[in-house]
This record gives C-alpha cells, sequence and structure tokens, in this order.
C-alpha cells in the first residue's frame, strides 16, 4: 500500500549528492591485444569512472574491444568472475565488456561502481594500431558531508578502525542508506537501524534517516 503523504515526505528529503573527483594520469606505454593496466584510487570510492582512450599506429581498422574490472581489493582481480558458482547472482560482479568504434574517445560507462582499483584489459585492436590510456576521471558520489565528521578522542589503533568503518558508512550514505554499495544496492529496515545509530554518532545526518522511515511508512504490505 502506497502512502502518498509519506513518499512525498520522503522526496523532499532527497539529498543532494555531494562529488569528489580523482583524476589519475594514464602511463606511457602502449597497448595491443592481450595487455592489461591496473590503476589504483588509493582509497575506496563509490561513482562514476571516464577513460580517455587515444590511439597510436597507422589507422584504427577494427573497433577497440576492452574489459573493465572493478575491485576494492586488490587480490580481487584475480578472480575469475566466469569460474564464480555460488548463491549470489554473478550479474553483482563488477566486470565490463565495451566497443568503441572511433578514436580517440572517452569511455563513459552508465553504472555506478563501488571500488579502489580498476583494470583494464584490451581484448583486441588490430595489427595496425595501440591504444594509449591518457586519463581516468572518477566522479565519486555520497550524500555524507565529510566536514560534519565528528572528530572523537581514540587510541591511534582504534582510530584506524574508525577512519574505515566511517568511510564504509560514507559510501553506502546515497540517496538512501543502501545495505551496501557494490552489491544490493537497496535500503533494507535491519541496515537502516545500524546505520542511523553510527551516523547519530559521526555524520549526524538525520534528514537522511528521516527520509528512509518515510519511504518504509510510505511503502507497507497489505497487513501494515
Amino acid at each position: 500500500m502506497i502512502n502518498r503523504t509519506f513518499i512525498k515526505k520522503a522526496e523532499e528529503l532527497k539529498p543532494v549528492l555531494f562529488t569528489e573527483t580523482r583524476i589519475l594520469d594514464g602511463d606511457s606505454r602502449l597497448l595491443q591485444t592481450g595487455d592489461e593496466a591496473v590503476y589504483d584510487f588509493g582509497n575506496h570510492y563509490t561513482g562514476y569512472l571516464e577513460i580517455d582512450f587515444a590511439p597510436e599506429g597507422r589507422h584504427q581498422d577494427a573497433p577497440l574491444f576492452f574489459s573493465l574490472q572493478f575491485a576494492e581489493i586488490r587480490e580481487e582481480l584475480e578472480n575469475d568472475a566466469d569460474a564464480y558458482n555460488g548463491w549470489i547472482s554473478r550479474s553483482w560482479v563488477q566486470q565490463e565488456q565495451f566497443h568503441i568504434d572511433v578514436l580517440p574517445a572517452v569511455c563513459r560507462p552508465e553504472r555506478r561502481y563501488a571500488f579502489r582499483y580498476v583494470k583494464i584489459r584490451i581484448i583486441s585492436t588490430s595489427s595496425n594500431y595501440s591504444v594509449r590510456i591518457r586519463q581516468l576521471k572518477l566522479n565519486a558520489v555520497s550524500s555524507a558531508d565529510d566536514r560534519a565528521l565528528k572528530q572523537i578522542e581514540m587510541k591511534e589503533a582504534d582510530r584506524r578502525l574508525d577512519i574505515v568503518s566511517c568511510r564504509t558508512l560514507h559510501e553506502c550514505m546515497q540517496d538512501v542508506f543502501e545495505d551496501g554499495p557494490k552489491r544490493d544496492r537497496r535500503l533494507w529496515l535491519g541496515d537502516l537501524r545500524l546505520e542511523a545509530l553510527a551516523d547519530y554518532e559521526t555524520y549526524g545526518n538525520t534528514d537522511l534517516v528521516r527520509r528512509c522511515l518515510y519511504l518504509f511508512a510510505g511503502s507497507t504490505l497489505e497487513d501494515g
């Protein structure tokens, strides 16, 4: 059952996402069929990637065919997605393939990714040309305002844990409190309670908590 009043209140509380732009220069290597390049953005981010490709050689007589693999830890890049056989859908694996017909060009995948590392593998070019990655640009998004993050005195070992914990919450704070920005990417009641409790002690974004509660209140089942 949809309660339009509560849904309207939830939409009025929809946050404006903060954007953080990170730019990495591509290396000077020329990449051909079978070559790979791995890039490290230095921290965990949730957002949208742009890759600037340029051709080198005689002429581009065939499309550039390449794959992207995103990873939160470097060891993840060694996993073979085709060999995965688990109860969680393989469609959640952050791995994509693209064709670019005309170079130079900037590839802008529409999908949002959660990652630190990205591996670019050249599946095929042709014998007449290679490609150079000129730049990678990441537009990371979150509704968490790092300027509002509360500073608490603690031991150094606890502080290191706290940094990772706050970063995890930061990445989950999107249009709603997501249960995770990489897989599922949905609002769940149990996750909301834990994230709200953590938010009260860190970012203090109570409007996002209210928005999520209104979404639940506006979308009840038949039994209430």
